[in-house]
């Protein structure tokens, strides 16, 4: 949602900028464009963010999405938000999934744990993020 309403939409205007890309088959793309300091602030503080979804939300210079198993619990890791300026966070992020049904649930569990993590480096309660998504 843009915090300057009513006035063009600069980037400035927004948490995170995140390219969705759902054309292939079995494949989701993504990419950071760009975020605010808030994010990698914040992370800085909690170290992890863990959605409610389960995803669990940490601070890497680099975007990746890890599945770890660990004493028979499996953990979802999305790492990234560590810095906005520095070249690998806006490398483009390619997940390989086993079915089209498996591709569009992670795709609303990865939209939805970074709205909640945006909504709470804002300190947002009435679920008001501060985001743009461009999807192909």
């Amino acid at each position: 949602m843009n915090r300057n309403k009513g006035h063009p939409v600069s980037m400035n205007d927004f948490e995170v900028s995140v390219m969705a890309d759902l054309t292939f088959p079995l494949i989701i793309t993504y990419q950071l464009f760009w975020f605010s300091d808030n994010i990698t602030q914040f992370l800085a503080k909690e170290r992890f963010y863990q959605a409610s979804n389960g995803i669990i939300i940490g601070s890497l210079d680099d975007f990746t999405y890890e599945r770890t198993e660990m004493e028979g619990a499996e953990r979802v890791y999305l790492l990234g938000f560590g810095s906005n300026k520095s070249s690998n966070c806006y490398k483009e992020m390619k997940i390989l999934c086993m079915s089209e049904e498996e591709k569009l649930t992670l795709h609303m569990q990865i939209s939805s744990a970074i709205h909640e993590l945006v909504d709470k480096a804002q300190n947002c309660k009435d679920g008001s993020s501060y985001m743009v998504w461009d999807i192909k």
